[in-house]
């Protein structure tokens, strides 16, 4: 039950194509029956077979749990709406393999024309596909320089360092500077969504017009398996805040900048985050919110799991399957009304809508709506409104009337807009960021007005 709205959470976040847990026989097997070394030839024989077409030989080798969700033509779907925008396949560029939960995981990079894909694939001590992700991953991010900016490498963070980029205008002195803060899920630098890279887009776009910004891994991206062995003691300040603050303390020591004048952008759960961003950094100049909601984000996987609701209520499902998902919807029912009551008392360690408690906890404890009221700089709300994720009539008119009376707001809702601030195909579900596009050029001017009219 929980796994089927993790699904529909990784389905809109463009990350997962099936999963499996090991079986009780698994878990009192022991890791000296795994031999690396011939997992590693057949899951790297196994991914190639996956990327080139030949898909009943990826699942003759799955678990039979991963059988009763992927047979060989859902696999073969699945995986060419991901590789589809990807260009020509290049091949094999990267391996790295660790054991985890008594199984076999191999991360297995394949290089193609635009961009890079992570395969991760799990084996069990059967030799049989215990778990299947797919995402993107930069093969590489070269740094650009011409006659309007450079880019620099930087690190945020001594303890699990992060690999940054800071852009700099050439000719100007001691520029503001916009941090730019990811949304859910691992992000690297970019915020890359298939060939598109949003943060990319802007800081570009704002370099060119005498604005500095820095953009970074995200910790998630870069460290997935000590992240992972947290477990339930992940909160969204371990995934997003703590690598915030220390990116403000860099840019406050940076010379090249002007450490008075540093604006956070925030994208989705960034946006929804900046303004306790705020009020925890003194001295920050402004805020700047895109696609972001003042809610705590289970509100927003809700919302999800309802659209997805409607959309099944349109189509015609076997009466099994549809029985299957009604009892998952009232599951889903029943944590959300967990979740907007006082919670305080369930275990961290508890699932409520396909995230641990101690999270959730996290996400209504630093929703922006709890700081919103205590953020004395000046703020930018930027929204497009076909933005299927983070919604026009709900989300965005919740902080025109949260921040109705407050001085120096200011509100833009672009029409034909998506959620990545690209123009929208039209469709309302993630293959709507599949065609290569780039960041309206009317956003990136106006956060740029915003920034040089509040420069300090």
């Amino acid at each position: 039950m929980k796994n089927f709205i993790g699904v529909i959470f990784c389905i809109l976040s463009v990350t997962l194509i099936g999963c499996n847990k090991h079986s009780d026989n698994d878990i009192n097997t022991t890791i000296v029956e795994l031999n690396e070394e011939e997992l590693s030839i057949i899951a790297k024989e196994q991914t190639e077979n996956l990327l080139t077409g030949n898909y009943n030989e990826v699942v003759k080798l799955f678990t039979p749990e991963m059988k009763k969700g992927f047979d060989e033509a859902t696999l073969k779907t699945t995986v060419e709406s991901i590789t589809g925008s990807l260009g020509k396949h290049i091949g094999f560029y990267s391996e790295v393999d660790n054991i985890v939960d008594q199984n076999y995981v191999a991360e297995i990079v394949h290089e193609y024309e635009n961009n890079g894909l992570i395969v991760t694939i799990a084996f069990n001590n059967k030799k049989e596909i215990s778990g299947l992700y797919l995402n993107y991953v930069p093969i590489n991010q070269t740094l650009a320089s011409n006659e309007l900016f450079e880019e620099v490498s930087v690190k945020i963070g001594d303890t699990m360092p992060l690999d940054a980029i800071l852009t700099l205008p050439k000719d100007i002195s001691n520029p503001p500077v916009v941090l730019m803060v990811h949304g859910s899920g691992p992000n690297d630098k970019n915020s890359t969504v298939y060939q598109n890279a949003p943060f990319k887009d802007i800081a570009h776009g704002l370099a060119s017009e005498g604005i500095a910004t820095l953009r970074y891994d995200k910790r998630t991206f870069v460290y997935p398996n000590e992240m992972a062995e947290l477990g339930a003691d992940v909160t969204i300040r371990e995934e997003v805040l703590d690598d915030v603050t220390l990116a403000i303390d860099l840019l406050k020591n940076d010379t090249r900048i002007n450490p008075s004048s540093i604006f956070i952008l925030g994208h989705s759960l960034g946006g929804g985050l900046t303004p306790v961003i705020a009020v925890e950094n003194q001295g920050i100049a402004g805020i700047i919110s895109i696609a972001g909601t003042l809610e705590p984000v289970y509100e927003v996987s809700y919302a999800q799991n309802k659209d997805m609701e409607t959309y099944i209520e349109t189509i015609e499902l076997e009466e099994s399957i549809e029985n299957q998902f009604k009892a998952q919807m009232k599951q889903v029912e029943k944590d959300i009304e967990i979740l907007r009551a006082d919670f305080s008392d369930v275990p961290n360690d508890e699932i409520l809508l396909g995230i641990h408690a101690g999270y959730q906890k996290s996400a209504k404890e630093l929703a922006g709506i709890n700081f919103i009221n205590d953020v004395d700089v000046p703020i930018l709300v930027l929204q497009g409104s076909a933005d299927f994720q983070i919604k026009s009539d709900t989300d965005f008119k919740l902080w025109k009337e949260v921040l109705k009376d407050k001085e120096n707001v200011t509100f833009n809702l672009y029409d034909n807009l998506n959620h990545l601030m690209m123009p929208t195909s039209g469709a309302k579900d993630i293959t709507d960021y599949q065609a290569k596009s780039s960041v309206s050029e009317q956003v990136i001017d106006d956060i740029a007005l915003f920034v040089s009219e509040n420069v300090n």
